[in-house]
């Protein structure tokens, strides 16, 4: 059953998000007898990332102005870098640390030049200087990927591989009627899926197989329209919490 709009989808990465980083930023430093309740938390909250991946993927083909998506992302990355600094690190500014907007801004660069220069390589008739745009491209993602962690980008190579992964194995609207293609693609993500996470050596990571249910019942559709509110939610969570934590501790 395709029960999951987009909004519905986002409702779950939001409140899985805020579970979880009140686990990491809010119980991991108030020390106690917080042990179980933390695990239990940032399980729960392993189901956040992959689903913010599945939507950037969808946002990028149903979006009808790239560029002011990509802007969108970029501005709240840098809005959003305070208050992820405060809540993480207690510091107004912590650099080689960035937020989560920081990896999905670059993981949306990664689908565009992957899209772009596949589909140049399809459509020209200069394979020689097609083939040299597709190698560029994915040199530019591989090297990137290499130096994720170094250069600070939350969930490092791993997230941008997730976002890639749902991009390279995303299902066609025109083909949401075809159950065994679901249920094989629900396969074929779960097992590419555990393969990432095995090779992150994450262990509690393997709970973020279990967003892959809500997403594979995604109905294509884009349910209540409230945009901003999901870009505004992020930094002023962080700001709360950081509050909460500065008057508990």
């Amino acid at each position: 059953m395709r029960y999951f709009s987009s909004f519905r989808l986002k409702v779950i990465a939001i409140i899985t998000m805020v579970i979880d980083h009140i686990a990491v930023f809010l119980l991991a430093d108030m020390g106690g007898s917080y042990g179980t309740a933390y695990d239990i938390m940032r399980g729960i909250g392993r189901l956040s990332f992959p689903i913010f991946c599945f939507l950037l993927v969808e946002g990028y083909y149903r979006t009808k102005n790239l560029s002011k998506y990509m802007l969108r992302l970029a501005a709240f990355a840098v809005i959003s870098q305070i208050p992820y600094s405060l809540a993480a690190h207690d510091k107004l500014i912590q650099f080689g640390k960035f937020n989560i907007f920081f990896t999905l801004f670059t993981g949306l660069v990664f689908i565009w030049l992957s899209d772009t220069s596949i589909k140049l390589f399809k459509d020209s008739k200069k394979k020689a200087t097609a083939i040299l745009c597709l190698m560029v491209s994915f040199g530019i993602i591989a090297v990137t990927m290499y130096f994720a962690v170094e250069i600070g980008l939350d969930y490092g190579w791993f997230g941008l591989a997730l976002i890639l992964l749902f991009y390279f194995l995303r299902e066609k609207p025109e083909k949401y009627d075809d159950v065994k293609l679901r249920f094989s693609l629900l396969a074929l993500r779960s097992v590419s899926l555990f393969i990432l996470i095995h090779c992150f050596y994450y262990e509690s990571e393997i709970y973020a197989l279990f967003a892959l249910i809500p997403i594979t019942a995604y109905n294509g559709e884009k349910g209540r329209s409230i945009r901003w509110f999901f870009y505004v939610f992020y930094p002023v969570h962080l700001l709360v919490i950081y509050g909460v934590k500065r008057l508990i501790l």
